[in-house]
């Protein structure tokens, strides 16, 4: 199955030839089970100035700070270990659920600057951000809310608390960019993509390749070194 699946791939005319080789490469790291050994992936940085406008509709959904008791709803969304989610908590981690009947459907998280947000640091980079920035992360819904639209007002009125609430200048964040859907809907709401970020980690050492702005910057890096970088790099 996985080679008809690596044929098909390699038969699509709508992606570049380096597109088609990064899903490839991945697809297999993921089948053979070398990740996260070795690790290959590309990310879309993006960023907002301002807060998006308010969401209307959904009126059942309700959109709250999580806290420890939500742990366990927190974890379950997307397999997250409970002791990463408090661990998150503890050390002062914005979560954001949307909560429906009782029943937490999605969540989204954001770090504040400037301390780094080291969580990617082995599989990428540590992000620099200066005060007045929040890194946004782990955005997920459950399996059978993923189309119903709730993670998108989540993220709006979350966005919403971060600058208004918490006096965020800017938000960045990455997304896979596999991940179609999740680019359009941050462009729908207002981000900016500042470039892409290529990423490859084998053993102890990682390569990073930016690109952005007519402009590209590269590094050879162990893995967990501890120098955060700030993108778009000066």
């Amino acid at each position: 199955m996985l080679f008809g699946q690596l044929r098909a791939e390699l038969a699509r005319t709508d992606r570049s030839v380096s597109d088609k080789a990064l899903l490839v490469t991945q697809r297999i790291l993921d089948r053979t089970g070398l990740e996260p050994r070795v690790t290959v992936s590309r990310r879309v940085i993006v960023e907002i100035r301002q807060p998006p406008k308010p969401f209307r509709g959904m009126r059942d959904l309700v959109v709250r700070r999580g806290s420890d008791r939500d742990v366990d709803a927190l974890s379950a969304i997307d397999d997250t270990d409970p002791q990463l989610v408090r661990e998150r908590l503890a050390r002062g981690e914005l979560a954001y659920v949307g909560e429906a009947d009782g029943e937490v459907l999605c969540h989204t998280w954001f770090h504040a600057g400037p301390t780094p947000f080291d969580e990617d640091r082995a599989s990428c980079t540590g992000w620099a951000l200066d005060d007045g920035t929040y890194w946004s992360f782990n955005g997920a819904s459950r399996v059978d809310a993923r189309t119903s639209g709730v993670f998108v007002k989540l993220f709006q009125e979350a966005l919403r608390d971060v600058f208004e609430g918490h006096g965020a200048r800017r938000v960045q964040g990455f997304i896979l960019d596999r991940n179609q859907p999740s680019i359009l809907m941050h462009q729908r709401m207002g981000f900016a993509i500042l470039g892409t970020l290529f990423t490859a980690a084998v053993g102890p050492m990682k390569w990073l390749r930016w690109t952005g702005d007519g402009k590209s910057r590269q590094w050879v890096l162990a893995r967990n070194d501890q120098q955060p970088l700030a993108f778009p790099p000066l």
